[in-house]
């Protein structure tokens, strides 16, 4: 490892500033081209940290300034440099603003916007999972996870066999959807 390298991660430990800790990061990835994993062992921080805070440097100049007023938390700023368009980042700032939103609810205006859909209802039980688990086994003979996140929902069906009892078995689904 080079010395310049070694500064390089010497520095960021030292940092307390969040923004130059940002411009360390990309110096490391961008310019000497090392790899997150390896900057995320040699500074003892998990890989998504350390791109939360590499995506720091892509936020706007005014949301920069809200910060070092104290206007806004870093955490709020973690959140919204997800977002993809400066414009979207600047009018969720300016509702963070207005509105003195949380944290939680500043998460779920930029999953809003990055997803286009609003969190909205329950998660199921996990006695209900459960049951449909068991009809599904029953039924094809397999395994079933039900996975659910805010923004989606996975059913997912693995069953063991040949092409023969494999396409079987999934017909019997499709008879069983297909009727009235």
């Amino acid at each position: 490892m080079s010395e310049e390298i070694k500064k390089l991660y010497e520095d960021f430990k030292n940092e307390k500033d969040h923004f130059i800790k940002s411009n360390i990061l990309h110096k490391l990835s961008k310019e000497l081209d090392i790899k997150l994993a390896e900057i995320s062992k040699n500074v003892n921080l998990s890989p998504s940290y350390i791109s939360h805070i590499m995506r720091l440097k892509k936020l706007p100049d005014l949301i920069i300034d809200g910060y070092y007023s104290n206007l806004i938390s870093i955490t709020h700023l973690y959140i919204i440099s997800r977002l993809l368009n400066p414009k979207e980042m600047i009018e969720v700032y300016e509702v963070v603003l207005t509105k003195n939103l949380t944290t939680i609810d500043t998460e779920y205006i930029v999953r809003q916007k990055l997803y286009g859909i609003k969190a909205e209802g329950a998660y199921m039980l996990d006695d209900e999972k459960r049951q449909i688990s068991d009809k599904l086994k029953n039924l094809l003979g397999g395994e079933v996870k039900i996975i659910q996140s805010r923004i989606k929902s996975k059913l997912l069906v693995e069953i063991k066999g040949n092409l023969k009892e494999t396409t079987e078995r999934l017909k019997k689904l499709m008879d069983l959807l297909n009727k009235p």
